[in-house]
Order: C-alpha cells, then structure tokens, then sequence
C-alpha cells in the first residue's frame, strides 16, 4: 500500500488519492483500445469513447485538486502544494504533519460538519 504522507494518511483521504490514479488509467485505455485496437468503430462510436474517457478524467482530476481538504479549517491542500512548491509539490503535499493553514493534526473534531 502506497504512502501519501502523514496528514492525508491520518485525514483518510488516501483513498482520493488511489481513485485519481485509477480514474486517469481507466481514461486512456479507454481511449488507447477504442482509438487502436477496436477494428471497425465509426467516427461516432469513437467520439463516444473519448467522451467518456475524457469525463471519467476529469472527474477524477476534480475529487483529487477539489476535495483533498482540511477536515477542520476546510483548505485546499492540493492547490496550495501546487502554489507553494511548483515542481516539488506532490513531495511537499507527503512531507506535511500539520494542515499548513490552522495547524490541525488533522483529526476531525466531533460532531464537525467536514467529516469525510
């Protein structure tokens, strides 16, 4: 099992991370075995299969730079790697022990609305 760091660890967030990876990977075989392997597709079935490959993308781009959040102070924690360390960012996202905004361990108070 792959390590994503401390924080997004300790906030269960982890699982974002894995349906990121598999939603990418699902979206280009899709459209690498529809656009090469599939003899005899039309111009509209393949427009079909890059549709889907493209929202099965983005959608999993979207819970990975949306919701990998703050529990408690609700910062976006992926943006803000992104911001802080350009090139090094995934790294810096792992490295980080606290949320770099509040300061929160990460541990989701009681009864908060932020719950995962």
């Amino acid at each position: 099992m792959i390590s994503y760091g401390p924080l997004i660890d300790r906030t269960h967030q982890a699982w974002k991370l894995h349906a990121v990876n598999i939603g990418v990977l699902l979206a280009i075989v899709i459209h690498v075995v529809a656009r090469w392997f599939v003899h005899g597709i039309t111009g509209r079935e393949l427009a079909i299969f890059s549709g889907a490959s493209a929202a099965i993308a983005a959608a999993s781009l979207f819970i990975f730079f949306g919701t990998v959040s703050c529990p408690v102070c609700g910062a976006n924690w992926v943006w803000r790697a992104i911001r802080e360390r350009a090139g090094r960012w995934l790294e810096w996202l792992r490295e980080q022990q606290v949320c770099p905004v509040c300061g929160s361990s990460g541990n989701v108070p009681p009864g908060s609305w932020r719950a995962e």
